[in-house]
């Protein structure tokens, strides 16, 4: 499989990943600009749009990046994902209060060069954060313990554009029986909603974004009925 391509699965599942040493802003890039945003601490994500007209190719295999700095050393760099037409996006959930900075960087230099700043207050009443670890424990930002009790349930394609489907589920398994989330097989439906097989794709697919659609859904669904989502990548063999 393109190496590029897998990136791009790994970057529309995870918005951002946790980099250990602060970056600078590379010279000659400002923080302030259109791009600026306020967020509260662990609020619903942000989302930025660029649009990048002249690239040609498989819009997969374009690697673009940007780096979210604190002022307290925290740096996270994500990258952007491709959103159908001439649009790449990309996501930020606030972690830390205060301000944020951020800048992008890519070989292609419409997707280059872009900066701003998010500003992070306070968290609203109620809201967690994402999955952590206290000592030795599991937990959940600002809720505190978490035992990872999960339903192994359905794939993407049994319940893609079917919020019914999951409340109903969520009602079922985690408020009727009392498990915390749910444990969701993706197999090779990385590449095709409704086909978990190797053999369903050829030797260098594309992601399929409408894969990513349901997980999100079924994603935004848990956490806000105070759950987790596991999810199994990819199958083993003979499933595979």
């Amino acid at each position: 499989m393109n190496t590029k391509r897998l990136l791009s699965i790994l970057v529309l599942v995870a918005a951002a990943l946790p980099v250990c040493n602060a970056q600078p802003l590379p010279a000659g890039i400002s923080t302030a600009g259109p791009l600026d945003r306020q967020t509260t601490l662990w609020g619903s994500f942000l989302e930025w749009s660029l649009g990048n007209p002249s690239f040609s190719g498989n819009a997969f295999d374009l690697v673009a990046t940007v780096t979210f700095s604190h002022p307290e050393g925290e740096t996270r760099t994500t990258e952007m994902f491709y959103d159908g037409g001439t649009t790449w996006k990309f996501r930020f959930t606030g972690t830390q209060r205060g301000i944020w900075s951020f800048f992008t960087v890519s070989t292609d230099p419409e997707l280059n060069g872009h900066s701003g700043t998010v500003t992070v207050a306070a968290p609203a009443p109620g809201a967690t954060g994402f999955v952590t670890q206290v000592g030795d424990k599991w937990a959940i930002d600002g809720r505190g313990a978490l035992v990872p009790q999960y339903v192994m349930w359905a794939r993407p394609e049994d319940y893609y554009d079917d919020s019914a489907a999951i409340d109903d589920a969520i009602q079922e398994f985690m408020v009727g029986h009392g498990f915390s989330g749910f444990h969701t097989n993706v197999f090779c439906e990385w590449f095709g909603l409704g086909k978990p097989r190797s053999d369903d794709h050829g030797s260098d697919p594309s992601p399929d974004p409408t894969t990513f659609e349901a997980l999100e859904l079924l994603i935004n669904k848990t956490h806000a009925a105070g759950g987790v989502v596991h999810i199994w990548a990819w199958a083993t063999s003979p499933a595979s």
